[in-house]
Parts: C-alpha cells; structure tokens; sequence
C-alpha cells in the first residue's frame, strides 16, 4: 500500500487523480502546511514538501516523478506508455516539461514576493509572468491542438498534471 503525504490544494492533487484513476491502493496521511512534523513525512521526503509517497522501502517525491514511478510501479492502472512502448518518449518529455516548465510559471504571478522582496517590485514580476504564461500557452495550443490527450488519443499521467496545472490559473494566474 502507498503511503502518500499531501496537503489539499497543492500540487498532491495530480499524484492523488492519479492514484485514484488507476485504482492504486494508498492511505493519505494530511501534512498541515505550517507544522510539517507528521510522523515518517521527513523519511518519504527530506525537503518535507509534498506531494511524497511511500511505497515499502521506496519513497519518492516531485510531482512528476511520482507520476513517472506510479506509471511503471502499476502497469496494470495503464497510466501511460512502459518503457520501451511507443509513446513513451512523448510521455517523458511532457511530464518533464510540466514540471521543468509550466509548474515553475506560476510562481512569479502568484507569489511574485519570492522573486522581488520589495513590493514595489511585484507589479513588475507579475507581468513578465504572465507574458511567460502567454508563450507557454502558445506552445500548448500548438503541441494540443487537433489532439484529444497529450499523448493524442491516448489519457496518461500527463493530462491529469496538465490538468492541475491549468486549473491553478483560476487562482490569478490567468488573465
């Protein structure tokens, strides 16, 4: 059984939909933000940040390599291609550029204090935020345009982050 550390509203939300879509059996263990000292949270990740499963001997954390790990842990929850199948190629290079990328540009327009301490300098960050946010999504309209998933007709780990990610525009990042 999975043990998987998260906090509700972050970025744990794709490993959970992931968890859930491939009927994964997992115990949650809620990590409150501001006290991180949940009992075997710093053994499944040292940073104590979430999302981090445990799974026996194993822990891993980073959202996207939680994804990659459950995708070939589980084959049977055909959460995307396996090593080796075709497609697998495009599932890495969208789980890595999701978390290289797209995760990474919400930052300046949602929290622009960790960029610029001053906050006359806020405006400043959350506008070369969001022309950031408006090339990436250029490059989605051009990578997903005509496709059903990102794989094309194929659902995987990489539309349920996909997913996350562009939901978290509702919350300021978007315009």
């Amino acid at each position: 059984m999975i043990d998987f550390f998260q906090i509700t509203g972050s970025s744990s939300f794709a490993v959970r939909a992931a968890l859930e879509e491939g009927a994964i059996p997992y115990t949650t263990h809620n990590v409150h933000p501001r006290q991180r000292d949940l009992p075997g949270f710093a053994e499944a990740n040292p940073l104590k940040q979430v999302p981090a499963i445990r799974d026996g001997e194993s822990t891993v954390y980073e959202t996207g390599a939680i994804l990659l790990y459950l995708t070939e842990r589980f084959p049977a929850a055909d959460l995307g291609p396996q090593p080796g199948v075709p497609g697998r190629g495009d599932l890495l290079r969208w789980i890595v550029y999701l978390a290289n990328t797209v995760h990474s540009i919400h930052y300046p327009v949602l929290w622009p204090g960790f960029l610029a301490a001053d906050e006359t300098g806020h405006a400043a960050v959350q506008a070369k935020g969001r022309e950031r946010f408006d090339q990436v999504g250029e490059f989605l309209e051009s990578q997903l345009t005509g496709q059903e998933w990102c794989l094309g007709d194929r659902f995987s780990v990489a539309d349920i982050y996909l997913y996350m990610l562009k939901g978290w525009e509702a919350y300021g990042a978007g315009h």
